[in-house]
């Protein structure tokens, strides 16, 4: 087993001390996160589900209830999410957004389908639970990034470094702006992304390496 395996292993979190400070910093995000959106409403500009979010977003509905046919989505839901995306002439449904942040959204995007389903509401995609679909991603993906990051910074620094780091990071960069605020968007997905990214690649080396 190379350095850096065993270095991972002993530091992802086998202490009681280190979960339930990750546990704290995961709820820490859950609260901030569902406090900032608790009177927003639906269907306006300070929605969770309004423009470019809107079209990142519509690939899921899309893809998993409506077959990505215009025509079947719920009346006038263009301009009730801020025209993020279009239905052109033939019923197709039309955004300038890539997929990707609607890839990473999707396993929450089926746990919210299927708890609209077991509580009664309307499975449309788009209305009441649905809205939540964006901030839950966004406390995953926060969450994973910033853990990520803490096992790469670890094979280099001190638990204090790293941690100073992280915290400077969430609180001193708008990841705290993307995380709270526009979770819709792309930008705490690629932040996951580049941590996964750099972990991997830590691992990748050490391995070739045979360090």
């Amino acid at each position: 087993m190379s350095h850096s395996a065993r270095q991972l292993k002993s530091t992802f979190g086998t202490k009681s001390l280190s979960y339930v400070l990750w546990m704290m910093v995961l709820a820490s995000i859950t609260l901030l996160v569902l406090k900032r959106h608790e009177n927003t409403g639906y269907f306006n500009w300070r929605s969770k589900m309004w423009a470019d979010v809107a079209g990142y977003y519509v690939y899921s509905p899309a893809l998993f209830i409506y077959g990505f046919d215009g025509d079947k989505l719920p009346e006038n839901i263009v301009e009730k999410t801020g025209e993020g995306f279009t239905i052109d002439e033939k019923d197709r449904i039309i955004t300038r957004y890539t997929s990707g942040v609607a890839i990473l959204q999707a396993p929450v995007f089926l746990a919210v389908h299927a708890v609209a389903g077991i509580s009664g509401q309307e499975q449309d995609g788009f209305s009441g639970i649905y809205h939540l679909v964006s901030s839950f991603a966004a406390i995953l993906y926060c969450f994973l990034g910033l853990l990520l990051l803490w096992k790469f910074l670890l094979f280099y620094f001190s638990r204090v470094v790293a941690f100073l780091t992280l915290f400077t990071i969430f609180f001193g960069t708008n990841l705290l702006y993307y995380t709270i605020d526009a979770a819709g968007m792309s930008h705490i997905y690629s932040f996951f992304l580049f941590s996964l990214l750099l972990l991997m690649s830590k691992l990748f080396f050490d391995k070739t390496s045979g360090s």
